[in-house]
């Protein structure tokens, strides 16, 4: 069996891939290991009730795709908030001790903050071991990172508390129920775990029990402990991606539902359930109006309650609720499901954590490798891990460049063939000569003119033969500029011819401060490291902000930027943009990533004039690039868009607020990897 583009792991990630290339019309196949698509996303009927027993809350709700997916499908939201702040009737935990917990989190939460910009370390150092509210600020931590504080990565928390919106929506239905409805219409073959993808020879061989299966391209979606513990090999092996596998456990969160007897029960209410011990559950009681309570365990308590029975993981949870209930509701609250997702065969977790300093392990992961092998889940999300929409946009992120690859033109150079020389009708006269004696009397009949071809032929004769010219002379000067700095760009001259005086310094990235290209990425371009010159997926956003109306965004790349700076004019439209993209492409194969940021932060205009961030840091700040501190880096990148109209010194407005907020995303940049390719 085969197939062009071939998934494998039928959870959220791989379902979006899928849907994603058959929608691009790609010949695409899905495998999933499990009988069942929706991955960590499970919805499951007791009675009446829908009940998520993985993922459950539309998380980030005003920004997650799956929340434009429900509406366009015609599924309900509810947006009552969670309460997870709240604790219903004071029950078990005083006013005055939940406003003493909020202070002692808000603390732990600032100093962990404080420290983000510094070398990364456990969770747990920022809370002092005899607090009083350690205990459940680590029950939190084992809600929210599936780990206990001491197992949690310091930057790999920063770059989710700092995406992490507000809005917190269930849905009705179900979320398992909408991401498996999503792939419902998908080409999938249950029940086939792929043990083996071989990719020596031209198209990959998949090995399942049901035999092989073949592809030009493969999307790699499973939970890492599949990668990390060998059940799914390469051949040849790719350490990195197993070394970057293990680097991001899935920590584990489990669920137990109990129903409730009886119509008089709390509705909507939250509670936890003793707020001095690590060992303890979130519970959702009566939400959506449901007689049913949702008990929510994680890390090490997650873990010992797995190793318990049915009966005794309920009975766990019932005498937490009848301690703070009353001792009637142990009558009152009968096991309906429960979880364990650590002993799910392809699973073995719920969402996956850094292990300490190893939070750029994300990128590694999401590479992709030799253009024909894709990675998707919610480990290589650089900011919206443990998700679903983190899942679901890395899974997108992985089709367009599994359909990017594809696309793009394999150059084969080939010899002309030889021909052997024929005998023409004057070689014959010439033989007829030598082999008659006698003179001939006759003149020799005169040569015939030679046709003029059509306009149209000659026409396209010298488009073919200016844009063979063209070809060469790009790539050789493409080439060039590879080792040798651009001494001139078009905008300079246009300066020059205006009157205008220019000032630029080159200034090598090898003495540059990393702080500027990382707030360049953080600014202009966040996937600069992750394709191949062309962010589908800005273009998309771009173009569809813009048909909103308003100010026009647009959606170029570092290296298109780069292109358009160093070989072309500014204006043109739609002709340049074509020219554009044919650099864009050369510099990505010709020059690499680390090159094309160097040309970029040394011919990008930062001012009137001025050419360059170390011109521009010599300028506004008084010194050259080779020290730069965050807030300078993210003032230089906020002007970059519009240099002729932003300054950063003493900004104001936008440019003190962009530049503000790039300084702060320098570090997520570092901490997660995205400057992993000009380091």
């Amino acid at each position: 069996m085969s197939s062009k583009f071939v998934v494998i792991g039928g959870g959220a990630a791989g379902i979006a891939a899928a849907r994603r290339l058959v929608d691009s019309g790609a010949d695409v196949l899905l495998l999933e290991a499990s009988g069942r698509i929706g991955g960590r996303a499970h919805s499951v009927r007791v009675g009446r009730e829908a009940l998520d027993l993985g993922c459950s809350w539309l998380h980030s709700a005003d920004r997650n795709p799956w929340t434009r997916i429900a509406l366009a499908e015609g599924f309900q939201i509810e947006r009552t908030p969670a309460g997870w702040r709240e604790q219903w009737h004071d029950l078990g935990f005083a006013r005055a001790d939940q406003d003493a917990f909020h202070r002692a989190y808000e603390q732990f939460s600032e100093r962990a903050k404080a420290y983000a910009n510094g070398p990364d370390r456990p969770l747990s150092d920022f809370i002092q071991p005899d607090n009083p509210w350690r205990p459940l600020i680590d029950a939190i931590s084992g809600y929210a990172n599936g780990a206990n504080l001491g197992a949690v990565s310091l930057h790999d928390w920063a770059a989710y508390e700092n995406a992490a919106g507000d809005d917190n929506w269930r849905l009705v239905e179900g979320y398992g129920t909408l991401i498996a409805a999503y792939g419902k219409r998908l080409p999938v073959r249950l029940d086939s775990p792929v043990s083996m993808i071989d990719h020596r020879g031209p198209r990959m061989r998949l090995v399942t029990p049901q035999g092989l299966v073949e592809a030009d391209r493969v999307i790699v979606a499973v939970p890492t402990p599949i990668i990390a513990d060998g059940d799914l090999k390469f051949d040849p092996p790719i350490d990195a991606k197993r070394d970057a596998a293990a680097a991001l456990p899935l920590g584990l969160a489990d669920k137990i539902f109990l129903g409730i007897r009886g119509d008089d029960y709390p509705r909507n209410a939250h509670l936890i359930g003793n707020p001095r011990v690590a060992c303890t559950a979130s519970y959702q009681i009566g939400y959506l109006g449901r007689p049913v309570v949702e008990a929510f365990f994680g890390g090490d308590c997650a873990e010992a309650l797995e190793r318990e029975g049915d009966l005794g993981a309920a009975d766990f949870a019932i005498g937490e609720l009848a301690r703070l209930l009353g001792n009637d509701w142990r009558l009152r609250l009968q096991p309906l499901a429960r979880t364990r997702w650590r002993a799910e065969r392809f699973i073995r977790g719920s969402y996956s954590h850094a292990r300490i300093g190893q939070a750029p392990q994300r990128g590694v992961l999401a590479a992709p490798h030799d253009d024909r092998i894709f990675f998707a889940g919610e480990a290589c999300s650089a900011s919206d891990f443990s998700t679903a929409h983190g899942a679901y946009e890395t899974g997108i992120v992985a089709a367009e460049e599994a359909l990017a690859a594809d696309r793009r033109p394999r150059i084969v150079a080939s010899m002309p063939l030889m021909t052997a020389p024929s005998t023409t009708s004057a070689d014959a006269a010439i033989a007829t000569t030598q082999s008659d004696p006698e003179p001939q009397s006759e003149a020799m009949p005169a040569r015939a003119a030679k046709p003029r071809r059509p306009f149209l032929r000659r026409l396209f004769g010298w488009i073919w033969k200016g844009a063979l010219v063209f070809v060469i002379v790009s790539v050789l000067w493409v080439g060039l500029y590879r080792f040798i700095n651009p001494p001139f760009t078009f905008t300079m001259m246009g300066d020059v011819l205006h009157g205008q005086l220019i000032t630029k310094q080159w200034m090598s990235i090898d003495r540059m401060d990393p702080n500027m290209p990382r707030a360049a990425i953080a600014g202009e371009d966040a996937r600069f490291c992750l394709h191949d010159g062309f962010d589908f997926s800005a273009l998309r956003q771009a173009y569809k902000r813009n048909q909103k109306g308003g100010r026009i965004r647009g959606g170029s790349t570092i290296s298109q930027q780069t292109a358009k700076n160093v070989f072309l004019i500014q204006g043109g439209g739609y002709v340049r943009k074509g020219f554009e993209a044919w650099f864009t492409f050369l510099i990505e194969h010709l020059w690499g990533k680390r090159r094309i940021m160097e040309v970029y932060l040394n011919v990008a205009e930062t001012g009137i004039g001025t050419y360059g961030a170390n011109a521009g840091s010599i300028r506004y700040f008084g010194h050259d690039a080779s020290r730069m501190s965050p807030t300078e880096a993210g003032r230089i990148a906020a002007v970059l868009p519009l240099p002729k109209k932003r300054a950063a010194i003493d900004p104001r407005g936008f440019v003190r607020r962009h530049g503000n907020a790039l300084s702060r995303y320098v570090n997520v940049v570092r901490g997660s990897g995205l400057d992993s390719c000009v380091r």
